[in-house]
């Protein structure tokens, strides 16, 4: 229960309580005065909140808000609910779900929608929760004026994520096709026919003789082509087969025109 007299205002009045202004009651009126009311009611997940409000003419009912909090599905997403009305009637039911996986290495998103009674409203909010480990480039060069530093020119940008010992997720980004040759004078030739952007999966396992094999896949983009501007797959592999000995293989699916596959061995000694 909170009490207080005009002028005086706590902190958490304005904006959280919606429909609470001063004067309240009439000036002249002796003494303006006001009391706010909190029924609380909470058994995990569940929770019930219900407030009324004595602004000099009696205590009425303001809201009452009625949910629940971090409801388990699976993988760590948790889902809220919040039903909410007034005196007034209906005034929204609130959906959130969080922590959902996006990408790799502990990005997640959170999405709410909210439905109230003129329309819905959606959000997503991005995150990093901090599970794996998160490796940025940036790819540039220092822009001078004479002698003087203008300031630095970005070319482009790498983000690398280790999801486990050689098992990674890569994105490469060039911002324009005027750079493309300056990022690949930083790390070397990778991309042909106007290509821009790839994106690198790898992995590996256990092989013959305590050795593993790798796998890497990566897709190249280009603006342009068709299918999100998808313009070839590249696959290098290679799988031991004894302790010094390796088969190896590459192999290139373009957008347009036919598959090349390459095969060979390594003898390391």
């Amino acid at each position: 229960m909170e009490h207080w007299a005009y002028p005086y205002i706590p902190s958490w009045a304005d904006p959280y309580y919606e429909t609470y202004t001063w004067p309240c009651c009439e000036p002249e009126q002796t003494p303006a005065s006001y009391m706010f009311f909190l029924f609380s009611a909470k058994a995990q997940p569940l929770f019930l909140d219900m407030r009324f409000a004595d602004c000099c003419y009696g205590i009425t009912f303001s809201d009452l808000t009625l949910g629940f909090d971090d409801l388990g599905l699976c993988c760590g997403i948790a889902l809220d609910l919040k039903f909410y009305f007034t005196k007034a009637g209906f005034q929204y039911v609130l959906f959130e779900i969080q922590n959902v996986p996006f990408i790799c290495c502990g990005f997640a998103l959170d999405f709410a929608v909210k439905f109230t009674v003129q329309g819905k409203e959606v959000s997503i909010r991005p995150k990093w929760v901090g599970v794996g480990n998160l490796c940025v480039q940036v790819y540039g060069d220092i822009d001078m004026d004479g002698a003087s530093i203008a300031g630095i020119a970005v070319y482009g940008y790498k983000i690398r994520c280790e999801l486990a010992p050689c098992h990674f997720v890569e994105f490469l980004t060039v911002l324009s096709p005027e750079v493309v040759d300056k990022v690949e004078e930083i790390i070397g030739d990778v991309f042909k026919n106007d290509e821009m952007e790839y994106t690198r999966f790898g992995f590996c396992g256990p092989g013959c003789c305590g050795a593993a094999y790798t796998v890497d896949a990566t897709v190249f983009f280009k603006p342009g082509a068709s299918l999100f501007g998808f313009s070839r797959v590249v696959v290098n592999m290679e799988v031991p087969l004894l302790a010094n000995f390796s088969f190896t293989s590459a192999f290139t699916l373009p957008s347009i025109g036919d598959p090349e596959m390459t095969m060979g061995f390594v003898f390391r000694f």
